[in-house]
């Protein structure tokens, strides 16, 4: 695999698009700390937090990139309820209409499309209407391919379709799921040096890598991976409780 890039919560990066400033100026600071609180509430668990960055993206100017992280905002309050949580729906349907008037900006168009695709995956088991759901999924992610074949989260999220997750669970997974989740965490190996994008997703492959090869039985490559994990995302909780399961073990 190639270089990794290593992220701190605090370098989360935002999609920076041309504005003027010093408005522009303005935005980017508040969406960088927008980012950066919904990647530390998400990771640690903190659902507070990503209330907080939630309350702060609401007060900003409708702009194509606020509309994208309100869209990741309602993505990881949804990851962060239980299941069967009725609000479920609420941040699906929020994800989904912010991230889809996203897509009508070219520089945000995959990115956007990804998040659609995410956001319908997440809501699909909570809805009436699943098959819709997942057909829009699919299409998304298809669109999002269409643009940047070798987009990291857009591979994360066909690993996810594909069931890579259950890996979290000690399951087993079957060779498609297996190379999805592998192709996901390669895409992010590859990602270059620029801070200039969004930077979701590679803690949680490499957390779900991580527990596919623990459950393989190759203890020091899921160490390595989740040590990854928590150098991309330091305190993620995922991470941590597997390795407690490594020392325990």
């Amino acid at each position: 695999m190639g270089k990794t890039r290593f992220l701190t919560l605090t370098g989360l990066a935002v999609l920076v698009i041309s504005v003027s400033a010093p408005a522009g100026a303005q935005l980017d600071a508040q969406l960088g700390d927008a980012a950066a609180r919904l990647g530390y509430g998400f990771y640690v668990g903190d659902e507070a937090v990503v209330d907080a960055a939630t309350e702060l993206l609401q007060r900003l100017p409708d702009r194509p990139e606020v509309q994208y992280y309100r869209a990741l905002a309602a993505l990881r309050s949804m990851q962060l309820q239980a299941p069967g949580a009725k609000s479920n729906k609420d941040f699906a349907a929020r994800c989904i209409e912010h991230a889809s008037a996203a897509t009508e900006h070219t520089p945000l168009a995959a990115e956007a499309w990804i998040l659609v695709a995410a956001c319908s995956l997440a809501g699909a088991q909570r809805s009436p209407l699943k098959l819709f759901s997942q057909r829009r999924r699919d299409e998304a992610l298809q669109r999002a391919l269409d643009i940047e074949p070798e987009n990291p989260r857009a591979l994360w999220v066909a690993a996810w379709i594909s069931g890579s997750q259950r890996a979290l669970q000690g399951e087993q997974l079957d060779a498609e799921a297996r190379a999805a989740l592998v192709a996901a965490v390669d895409a992010f190996q590859r990602v270059s040096g620029d801070l200039q994008s969004p930077d979701w997703g590679q803690a949680e492959a490499l957390a779900c890598y991580g527990a596919l090869l623990l459950t393989e039985g190759d203890v020091r490559g899921a160490r390595d991976i989740l040590e990854q994990a928590l150098l991309t995302a330091p305190g993620y909780r995922v991470a941590l409780d597997l390795l407690s399961r490594i020392a325990s073990g």
